[in-house]
Formats: C-alpha cells, structure tokens, sequence
C-alpha cells in the first residue's frame, strides 16, 4: 500500500510486532526516519539547477544531492544538483514487502 508519509504514521510500525517487541506499546511509523522505508514513486523529487556551492536557493526545502552518469570515452562523471521533496509523494514500509501497482 502506498501512502503519504502523514497517513503512514498513523498506522503501527512492523518492528512492534511479535513477542518481546513491544506489542504492549505499540509504535508507530515514522515514515522517511526509518531505514526501512521506500518511496513507491520513481519521480519523488523536484530536481533544481546546478549546484553552486554557498548559493543555496531561496525557496524552503531544497537539499544538495549527487548524481553520477557514466560518459562513452569521458568515464564517470559527477553532477551535483539542488532537489526538494514533492509535496504528496507516496512510499511504502520496505519491512512490510513492496506493493505490486499503484492505488
């Protein structure tokens, strides 16, 4: 099931599941802060200009990102950009397994 990070943390986390895990408090998701979830969308961010370094846009919410392509004859070559979160962007507990299709 892919859901907003808001809906997500509203439904129990995986790991409090089972004995000894917590199942007396159970916790909640906590969305991109876990190293077990997965955004379901390939496009899940607004790509900006090229990063200047100290020359960080003025609109909120944008992060420095790397990206690499690989070049016939030149080798590997490294771009740096500025990248933002989209607003609405689904993902998924990657604990949980990967949904199938998009709802």
């Amino acid at each position: 099931m892919l859901l907003t990070e808001e809906e997500a943390k509203t439904k129990r986390c995986q790991e409090s599941f089972g004995p000894g895990a917590g199942s007396q408090y159970p916790y909640h998701c906590i969305g991109s802060g876990c190293m077990a979830w997965r955004w379901g969308e390939p496009r899940s961010y607004e790509y900006g200009k090229d990063f200047e370094e100290g020359h960080k846009p003025a609109d909120p919410g944008w992060e420095a990102y790397e990206s690499y392509s690989i070049v016939e004859r030149a080798g590997v070559v490294k771009f740096n950009k500025w990248r933002r979160p989209l607003p609405g962007r689904k993902g998924f507990c990657g604990k949980a397994c990967q949904p199938t299709h998009k709802e």
